[in-house]
């Protein structure tokens, strides 16, 4: 029986490297360990994300008017506008542990909605979210640039894009299904700890810190004055 279990195995494990194989094409030993943490790390946001696309909804039924509403949506944003000044933050030799540091704190920040009762708390939590975890931006793009070949990027962020987008279209009913039978206190606490753990993936990544470089050499003068 042990002897069927381990062949089992091994014709799963061929399976998945001929699927990946056919995906990717040939890579470096490194390239193929970081697609595979990337697949990981892809997979969790995908599941976290889906919880978070009923952000809007809990505050609807918390009472949040229309306005309030409006400033959510734009607030998804204030990662994307401040990203500049994120640039700072990210030295050579700390990027990858400062980037996993700063989506551990934002994600973490969906584990205190357990602890939020009204639609101002809940708005405030996911602003500062959304505040931190688009500020690596930048400093994710110049890892993606440093570890994979520019001939096959552009195939490999495809994988990862679909490995996030799976769950996302698999567990949308399952997230309603549990905001509706264990309320916003619950799902969205345990989507910050799926995002946490997919921080966690990312981690993993192999690549020289040392290496990397994020500038602000694009800037206006003035925001490279302030840098």
């Amino acid at each position: 029986m042990p002897n069927a279990a381990g062949h089992f195995l091994t014709a799963v494990e061929r399976v998945l490297l001929s699927l990946e194989n056919w995906l990717v094409g040939p890579l470096r030993p490194d390239a193929r360990h970081n697609i595979r943490v990337e697949i990981g790390w892809a997979a969790a946001y995908g599941v976290f994300a889906t919880a978070l696309a009923f952000v809007p909804v809990v505050l609807r039924q918390l009472g949040a008017p229309a306005g309030w509403l409006a400033f959510y949506s734009s607030s998804t944003y204030f990662g994307s506008v401040a990203s500049w000044a994120g640039l700072a933050f990210f030295r050579p030799g700390q990027v990858k542990r400062r980037m996993t540091a700063m989506w551990l704190v934002s994600r973490g920040l969906l584990v205190l909605v357990a602890f939020v009762s009204g639609y101002p708390g809940l708005l405030l939590l996911v602003a500062v979210f959304w505040l931190l975890e688009g500020l690596p931006s930048p400093a994710y793009t110049a890892i993606v640039q440093r570890v994979y070949p520019v001939e096959d990027r552009g195939r490999v962020m495809s994988v990862t894009r679909v490995a996030m987008a799976l769950p996302m279209l698999a567990l949308g009913p399952v997230a309603g299904w549990l905001l509706d039978s264990a309320g916003y206190r619950v799902l969205f606490p345990l989507a910050g700890l799926v995002g946490m753990a997919g921080a966690l993936i990312f981690s993993r990544l192999r690549v020289d810190e040392t290496a990397l470089q994020v500038r602000v050499s694009g800037a206006p003068t003035g925001l490279r004055r302030l840098f």
